[in-house]
């Protein structure tokens, strides 16, 4: 840690010493880090003068994770501020609790206090001004000097390091900005696209957009050319070895290609500038550049989500061409399932465009990562029983959500937008969901009958939904079962269920999900059971 001179030991050394105070729920182990500095151990405290003057010391804050500098001797001097150091004893000049200021600056703000924290944010606000000055050809890669010592001019890698094991080399391989400039062009107007991918291991949606991405990355270089996108990526992982692990997983599900990185051990200030250049919130980030320098997005994220690759490179005219052309092929689906009868047609009725997908030859309904509706509207029950079954194919690697079941006529108002609501989430429809073991209507959840039953869904199940009208009951079934026993038979009665065609419009299947694909079986020749007896609407 580069420190001013008078902290810093005979031998120019900041030293650090770590305190035991206590362990974390039990849970921690300090013997690890007495290995590694002068250590207060635990059993050193249990004099409670001795934990109290460290606690009076730290200004009370001994509680929590925190760290106090300490100059060795005053200087018996007044600084301008009016403020005087007693002559020859030690002085406490800061307290970080929760290790906010070292965490945010480093050792560039050592000794952490009120003129040193100052100075590190106007010597950060700089570097900041300078990064946005050099983003024209992408030149804040660039190394610091003009060649680092690997003999290359940037700050980029790409490959995996491998076990230290005698005879093997690391496959890590040092990138020039020639390298990248040349990988980016060879389009017919030169118009390839950086992308800046914040991102880290410890965070749980990063390691569930990181597949995503890939996905995205691999479709577009096919479709478009390698020239068309490249992604480097930013970590904010805590360690190289963490680092390590999570980059080396970064490849393509089948090219197997590995798209760049900043060389982790010197690139962390750089990564925190970056940060602050494009005024990131959190992670994952996905940040979008050409070559002049100009910011295509600093939120791309979301809109690969929603869009994916044939709205690439995610602009407000991409994206506005991309829905363009959505529309027209939901509606060309439409009237093709239309053509081929049977009385069966699935449309999106809430959520962005594209984020449902049904093939009709299979009857494979796909939602994708948000949170949709798709309605059967054209399967209309105004009087006796209407009966269909989900198959449940595959789950996304999200969270996933479902609420299956049925809505009137007029419950919806169709929108491209992913409000978040959907069947169940209003006094006009209902759903269920396994995954959660919930019953949802009016916007309320309940349990279903025995939350503890072998009721929840999972990949290979078959789940029936029935309505009857005349009874105003919905039940439900698990791979034919329609007992309470498992947590099905009838879950909404009377009182609950609306009149069905009160309105005229009657009551029709509805299904909301995010990162699900499920089979349809809607016509009875598709049933693999059967729909429900009398006695299961008897038995409530």
């Amino acid at each position: 840690i580069l420190c001013p001179a008078e902290f810093l030991n005979d031998d120019n050394k900041f030293i650090t010493v770590y305190v035991g105070w206590t362990e974390y729920r039990g849970q921690s182990d300090h013997s690890a880090l007495w290995e590694r500095f002068h250590s207060i151990r635990e059993e050193e405290l249990t004099d409670e003068t001795t934990r109290s003057t460290l606690n009076d010391i730290a200004g009370g804050n001994g509680d929590g994770l925190m760290m106090m500098t300490i100059k060795s001797k005053g200087s018996g001097l007044c600084g301008l501020d009016g403020r005087c150091d007693p002559n020859g004893t030690p002085v406490v000049v800061s307290v970080d609790k929760g290790l906010r200021l070292l965490s945010q600056f480093g050792p560039a703000a050592c000794p952490w206090d009120e003129a040193a924290v100052k100075s590190a944010l106007q010597i950060k606000a700089r570097r900041v001004v300078n990064l946005k000055e050099r983003l024209a050809g992408f030149d804040f890669l660039r190394s610091p000097s003009s060649a680092n010592s690997s003999g290359s001019d940037s700050l980029l890698v790409r490959g995996t390091i491998n076990d230290k094991e005698e005879g093997t080399e690391d496959e890590r391989k040092h990138v020039t900005m020639d390298e990248l400039l040349s990988t980016l062009e060879g389009g017919e107007d030169d118009s390839g696209v950086l992308g800046l991918y914040f991102s880290a291991h410890w965070c749980p949606p990063c390691r569930a957009f990181t597949p995503e991405l890939l996905k995205e990355y691999e479709d577009i270089r096919t479709q478009r050319g390698a020239h068309s996108f490249e992604v480097v990526f930013v970590s904010f992982d805590n360690s190289d070895r963490e680092f390590d692990e999570y980059y080396s997983s970064m490849m393509t599900p089948h090219t197997k290609e590995q798209w760049l990185s900043l060389e982790y051990s010197k690139s962390r200030e750089l990564a925190k500038d970056l940060s602050e250049v494009f005024g990131l919130r959190g992670f994952p980030s996905l940040v979008l550049l050409n070559k002049d320098g100009i910011i295509l997005s600093n939120n791309a994220r979301s809109n690969v989500t929603k869009y994916g690759a044939g709205c690439f490179p995610w602009d407000i005219k991409s994206i506005q061409r991309g829905e363009e052309e959505l529309l027209k092929k939901e509606e060309e689906d439409i009237e093709s399932q239309r053509k081929q009868g049977g009385g069966t047609v699935v449309r999106r009725l809430l959520g962005p465009i594209g984020s449902v997908k049904y093939g009709a030859d299979d009857r494979v309904l796909e939602f994708g990562n948000a949170f949709s509706t798709a309605v059967l509207d054209e399967n209309v029950a105004k009087q006796g029983v209407l009966y269909y079954e989900v198959e449940i194919l595959e789950k996304g690697s999200r969270y996933t959500i479902a609420q299956f079941g049925f809505a009137l006529g007029n419950a919806f108002e169709k929108t491209n937008d992913d409000t978040g609501v959907g069947a169940g989430d209003n006094n006009k429809s209902w759903g269920v969901c396994g995954f959660r073991k919930e019953l949802w209507h009016d916007g309320n959840s309940a349990p279903v009958h025995d939350p503890s039953s072998t009721f929840g869904w999972e990949v290979g199940d078959v789940i029936g939904f029935a309505v009857n009208v005349e009874e105003k009951n919905i039940a439900i079934s698990k791979n034919g079962n329609w007992s309470k026993e498992a947590g099905c038979g009838v879950v909404f009665e009377k009182g609950v269920l609306m009149e069905a065609g009160g309105d005229g419009g009657g009551i029709h299947p509805a299904l909301t999900s995010r990162g699900l694909k499920v089979r349809l079986n809607v016509q009875e020749k598709d049933f693999l059971f059967t729909n429900p007896t009398e006695e299961v609407w008897g038995a409530r």
